[in-house]
């Protein structure tokens, strides 16, 4: 089942017809607003996927669009685990740990590199479509501290007007059908923008100094794997699909909640989300039977610098939580 289902459920319930282009638009509104909601409720199995990405030590690097929050990560080689810190850390008193073997969430950018030829960019699009698809592109120039230019794409390969230092948004005015690339004046790629996502963003990361240089030294060095969450697509068309296996009845509660709100029929919207958060706790619970989880107590590597600081007893602990 796909969106086509969930906008004909929601639709007989709440009197649109998804067919209808007005209806349909109003129906997918509601649908990506309780998407999102359900993403943010519940890390779902289905959801999270494993990549491998190579990185160097001590630089900033930007994960692909499709990369969503992170869960965890290690060397694809020795199997050792890497912390996952955000931005606040650094500035902690005791911050040494963020120079071994850890990742610092930076946030997201629209764009993949930094604009180092403060110049115009170009916008390219493997075919033209019917209507032209408009990039809006936005960010500060010499002159402004922030302006917005929509590029009609009615050819194949446009140049903004503005000079831009850096961009700070790139969106799209609907899901295309072909994927989207911006390049700075030097042609180097900024951005592209997937042809199922209205707007792009990286996900940023400060990779730590040790124990890695800033160069890799084989074939097999700096990989890592990462265990990530699926980006949240915008769904648009019939067929797409929520990134989670059996959630099409979820989100019509779901969207049925949102439309009991703005009818101001707070009790409805109540217990449609009551019966989506239930729902969504069942299959959560009927995933985990039958599966082994292991909970790991270790102690801080700080302690074992001074042997008087080291605990009685073996150094770490490990025991198992059984479902």
């Amino acid at each position: 089942m796909a969106v086509k289902y969930i906008l004909e459920q929601a639709g007989l319930k709440v009197g649109l017809n998804p067919q209808a282009p007005g209806d349909r638009a109003v129906l997918l509104r509601y649908l990506n607003e309780a998407a999102s909601e359900a993403y943010d409720q519940a890390d779902v199995d289905d959801m999270l996927f494993e990549g491998l990405f190579q990185c160097n030590g001590d630089q900033q690097i930007a994960l692909p669009p499709d990369v969503g929050p992170l869960r965890a990560m290690r060397e694809y080689s020795t199997h050792v685990t890497w912390r996952l810190e955000r931005q606040r850390n650094r500035y902690n008193p005791v911050n040494w740990k963020n120079r071994w073997r850890n990742w610092r969430e930076k946030g997201t950018s629209p764009i993949m590199y930094p604009v180092v030829n403060q110049s115009t960019v170009t916008i390219t699009v493997p075919t033209i479509e019917n209507p032209p698809i408009a990039i809006s592109v936005t960010g500060p120039t010499q002159a402004a501290n922030s302006i917005s230019e929509t590029i009609i794409m009615d050819a194949s390969s446009k140049s903004t007007i503005a000079a831009f230092m850096n961009i700070t948004a790139l969106k799209k005015d609907r899901v295309n059908t072909l994927d989207v690339t911006v390049k700075d004046a030097d042609s180097t790629v900024l951005a592209v923008i997937p042809n199922n996502m209205l707007q792009m963003r990286y996900r940023l990361l400060d990779v730590s100094l040790y124990p890695w240089t800033s160069t890799a030294q084989s074939a097999v060095d700096h990989w890592m794997e990462v265990l990530y969450k699926q980006a949240l697509p915008w769904l648009s068309n019939d067929e797409d699909e929520y990134p989670a296996i059996g959630y099409d009845n979820i989100l019509v509660n779901k969207v049925l909640q949102l439309w009991a709100e703005e009818q101001g029929k707070g009790s409805e919207a109540i217990a449609y989300d009551a019966k989506a958060t239930r729902s969504m706790a069942r299959k959560k619970e009927d995933q985990n039977r039958g599966v082994q989880d292991e909970a790991v107590i270790d102690e801080n590597p700080h302690d074992t610098l001074l042997p008087r600081n080291r605990p009685l007893g073996p150094a770490r602990y490990s025991g198992q939580v059984w479902y």
